[in-house]
C-alpha cells in the first residue's frame, strides 16, 4: 500500500509521529532542524521483507509504525474469526472503524453514521451491509500550541501535519486493513490526488470533507447515504465533481498539455476546475451514474478534449 500510494502512506513515520508528541502524549512542535534529521529515517523503500522467511529487516534508527492500518486489519480479522464461527450478523465498532458482518437480522443494512469533522453529531448515515467504514480526520487527535491546531496525520514528505485541504475521509470497502490505510493515505494526499487514486480504484468507495466544508462522494454510494436532520442543508457533490478534479490532478501533472499552460496562465487554480465542467458536460450526459469502468475511459477522454 505504501508503494500504491507512492508514499502518501509510509509505515516508517513514527521517528516523526514520535517527535511530535503523538505516541507519548507529550505534545509539542518540534524545530525545523529535529524534522529535518528525521526525515532521511522516513523511507519505506528501505523496509526489506523476506517472503521465505518472513522476516523484516528495517536500517538502523528506523522505526516501523503500523497505526494506519492496525485498527482496521484488527477489525478485519476478528469478523472474519465471527465468520468462520457461523456469525452472520453483527457490526464490529472499534471507534472510527467499523466492520459489519452480513446485515441486520431483519436483512436491513447497517445504518453507520459519518461524523460532522466540525462537531460532534453525525453529518449522514451510510447503508452497508458486510463492509468496512473507516474514517480519518484531523480531529481525531490533535493538540492547540500558539493559537495553531496540530493533527497525527503526518505527511510523509514534510514531516508536518497533512495540511492538503481535507478535513475527513472515510473509506468503504471490504478489506478492512486496506480501508484504513487509504483513509490515511488520501487525507494526505488531498482532494485532487485522491480523486484521481479513486478513477484508478475498483475496490473501495469514499466520501470526501474539506477544509471550507464542501463534501464529495463517490459514485458507488450515491443511493447508500442520507444526510441527518441538522445537516439537511449540506451540499453533497457527486460523482462529476470528483471526475473533474481527478482530470484537474491530471492536467497539474502534464507541463505539455494545455490544461497545464491553462494553469499557469491564470492566478486562481479554482477557475480550471469551472473551465473543465463547461468542456465535460456536452459529453456527459449523466456524469452521476459513470460506472468505474467507464470513469476510466471517461477521464481520458475528456482529457484528450482538454489537450486538443
Amino acid at each position: 500500500m505504501c508503494t500504491q500510494t507512492d508514499g502518501a502512506l509510509d509505515i516508517s513515520i513514527y521517528p516523526i509521529v514520535k517527535a511530535w508528541g503523538f505516541t507519548t502524549g507529550d505534545y509539542q512542535v518540534p524545530d525545523e532542524s529535529t524534522i529535518q534529521s528525521l526525515l532521511p529515517m522516513v523511507d519505506y523503500t528501505k523496509v526489506e521483507f523476506d517472503k521465505t522467511t518472513g522476516n523484516v529487516t528495517i536500517p538502523s534508527g528506523m522505526t516501523i509504525d503500523l497505526g494506519s492500518i492496525a485498527k482496521g486489519y484488527a477489525g478485519q480479522q476478528s469478523a472474519q474469526y465471527l465468520r468462520d464461527n457461523g456469525v452472520k450478523s453483527a457490526l464490529l465498532n472499534l471507534g472510527g472503524n467499523v466492520q459489519t458482518i452480513g446485515s441486520k437480522p431483519d436483512g436491513s443494512p447497517w445504518k453507520v453514521g459519518i461524523k460532522d469533522p466540525n462537531g460532534d453529531t453525525p453529518m449522514m448515515v451510510l447503508s452497508i451491509t458486510d463492509q468496512a467504514v473507516i474514517t480519518s480526520g484531523e480531529y481525531e487527535r490533535y493538540f492547540e500550541q500558539d493559537g495553531h491546531t496540530y493533527w497525527h496525520i503526518m505527511d510523509p514528505a514534510t514531516g508536518h501535519p497533512a495540511d492538503s485541504g481535507l478535513c475527513s475521509v472515510t473509506i468503504v470497502g471490504d478489506d478492512g486493513g486496506t480501508c484504513d490505510a487509504l483513509s490515511t493515505s488520501l487525507f494526505v494526499m488531498g482532494l485532487e490526488k485522491a480523486a484521481d487514486f479513486w478513477g484508478k480504484s475498483n475496490d473501495f468507495e469514499a466520501v470526501f470533507v474539506t477544509d471550507s466544508g464542501e463534501v464529495y462522494i463517490t459514485e458507488g454510494l450515491k443511493d447508500k447515504f442520507a444526510l441527518t436532520d441538522d445537516h439537511a442543508d449540506t451540499t453533497v457533490k457527486g460523482s462529476e465533481s470528483v471526475l473533474i478534479h481527478c482530470l484537474f490532478y491530471i492536467a497539474m501533472r502534464s507541463e505539455e498539455a494545455a490544461g497545464g499552460r491553462l494553469c499557469r496562465s491564470i492566478s486562481h487554480k479554482s477557475i480550471l476546475p469551472n473551465l473543465l465542467y463547461v468542456i465535460i458536460m456536452p459529453y456527459v450526459s449523466q456524469p452521476s451514474f459513470i460506472s468505474l469502468p467507464q470513469k476510466h475511459i471517461t477521464c481520458s477522454f475528456l482529457l484528450s478534449l482538454v489537450v486538443s
